[in-house]
């Protein structure tokens, strides 16, 4: 019905937001006679109820009555619209999403779904779908709501960037740290060498670190510590275990390689021969000088940001990884350049 809006410019759009009549289902007997069905099986009728929960804002119960009346009546694309309302205004974004795809299923040019389901898709955070579906509201309607909802998402989007760099730069603060360290020590030099075999297996390395140490993922000083010096050595054996083709970075192959090692006492002797240094000697010793530099480096940042931002579990679980990763990368960088340019 709205397909000559197509090739109409934005002024001669209804500044109002429409819909396809044909597609919408209307009761026959409103403010005409009496219906001669029970107004309690009629979906109109718990819509109409539905709507007298929103007016005294019992979004609660008004939710419930929308989806009653769309279990009676899927095709019921106005209770399918007013179900995503009261559910966004309930904070359920999702299941408001839900509801206005359904009601664009119906009547895909229903101009209050295309415009919900912009704000839901903003308020879950999906702001490039929210910008794309602001665009669809637009291509039919010449609606201004619709593009202060757009000035609303491209703002979000400039603070979500923001605040993503800020992140990252926190993040890196305690890699650069560490790296300048291992300069200043003479064990890296401007840039570590890197191999993307040995990297992407600290996502396997730390939890085994903390499984081997404590029985389980257990966030004590001392076990952060301790982690922290264990996933140095398992980033310097790893790098040199992937030189000499050992490369099943498996939980299994960490397992088999590095935490049963062949008659060592712990990893860090392990790690040293195969680097090729004696663990009594002086290199051996500097290098675990160095790996208990990095351990109070890592825990003292990890400090830092749980003292600034209260954290549940599943963050701090994040920030100990992300700390642990830092102190592995450092050793692996060790690693990989060890036997060349970097042996002292």
């Amino acid at each position: 019905m709205f397909d000559f809006l197509r090739k109409k410019s934005a002024r001669n759009k209804p500044a109002a937001l429409g819909q396809n009549e044909k597609k919408h289902i209307r009761c026959q007997y409103k403010n005409k006679k009496k219906c001669p069905d029970d107004c309690a099986d009629c979906h109109f009728s718990i819509k109409l109820k539905g709507d007298f929960m929103m007016q005294v804002e019992a979004y609660d119960s008004a939710a419930e009555l929308y989806e009653e009346a769309v279990a009676r009546e899927p095709d019921y694309a106005d209770a399918w619209a007013a179900l995503g309302r009261a559910s966004s205004l309930r904070g359920d974004h999702r299941r408001a999403l839900e509801a206005y795809e359904e009601a664009l299923d119906i009547d895909e040019v229903f101009g209050e779904a295309l415009y919900g389901r912009a704000v839901a898709l903003k308020d879950m955070g999906s702001l490039e779908e929210a910008l794309d579906a602001a665009d669809d509201v637009l291509y039919y309607y010449d609606y201004e709501p619709c593009r202060q909802l757009k000035k609303e998402i491209r703002g979000l989007q400039a603070e979500m960037t923001a605040s993503e760099a800020k992140k990252l730069e926190e993040k890196n603060r305690l890699l650069m740290k560490m790296m300048h360290l291992a300069a200043q020590e003479g064990y890296i030099q401007e840039r570590m060498p890197t191999v993307a075999d040995v990297t992407a297996a600290a996502d396997v390395l730390i939890p085994e670190c903390f499984m081997h140490l404590t029985g389980r993922k257990k966030f004590t000083l001392e076990a952060v510590k301790s982690a922290a010096v264990c996933c140095f050595y398992g980033g310097a054996g790893l790098a040199a275990l992937w030189k000499q083709r050992v490369r099943d970075f498996t939980v299994q192959g960490i397992e088999d390689n590095l935490f049963a090692p062949r008659g060592f006492p712990c990893m860090d002797e392990y790690a040293c021969e195969l680097l090729g240094v004696p663990f009594e000697s002086q290199e051996g010793q500097a290098l675990r000088k160095f790996s208990r530099e990095l351990s109070n480096m890592a825990l003292n940042a990890i400090m830092n940001q749980v003292g600034a931002v209260r954290m549940d579990n599943a963050q701090m679980e994040a920030l100990v990884k992300d700390s642990m990763r830092d102190v592995y990368l450092v050793g692996a960088g060790i690693g990989l350049g060890w036997d060349t340019q970097f042996l002292r």
